[in-house]
């Protein structure tokens, strides 16, 4: 079996993971609540023109989440 490969894009990254969450035993209302508030995340670096998964660094976030 081939491994997956690795998505390019932040949104690709947030449903690989949610996919392992669900996978790894975790509740579908938990996997529910992290989709809509990693969304809103992804929402909020596209406002700042981030869109890729290596320009999300500590200078990007806002002070006290790096």
């Amino acid at each position: 079996m081939k491994p997956t490969p690795m998505p390019g894009n932040l949104a690709g990254l947030l449903e690989m993971y949610l996919t392992d969450a669900l996978a790894r035993g975790r509740s579908a209302g938990t996997v529910s609540y992290r989709r809509v508030y990693l969304r809103q995340f992804l929402s909020w670096l596209k406002s700042r023109g981030v869109t890729g998964p290596r320009e999300v660094t500590a200078p990007v976030l806002p002070r006290g989440l790096a």
